[in-house]
């Protein structure tokens, strides 16, 4: 996943979030930083998501493909 921060964020820190799927349960996850780079006065970074479960993974695709659809 490659989000937008306000503060930087060390390469390899484990991070916990909560991704809200419409029209689903929020999906709980599990990433570590594996990039982050500053544009401007904002910072970018890039997540690999770590143990998630087929069903979980699942949900995420589908959410993905989703939002990709516009």
């Amino acid at each position: 996943m490659y989000c937008q921060l306000e503060e930087p964020m060390d390469t390899y820190s484990r991070v916990y979030m909560m991704l809200e799927i419409p029209d689903d349960e929020p999906v709980e996850l599990e990433g570590i930083v594996v990039r982050c780079e500053k544009k401007g006065k904002l910072h970018f970074a890039a997540i690999e998501f770590s143990d998630l479960d087929d069903y979980t993974l699942s949900g995420v695709k589908d959410f993905i493909k989703k939002v990709a659809k516009g």
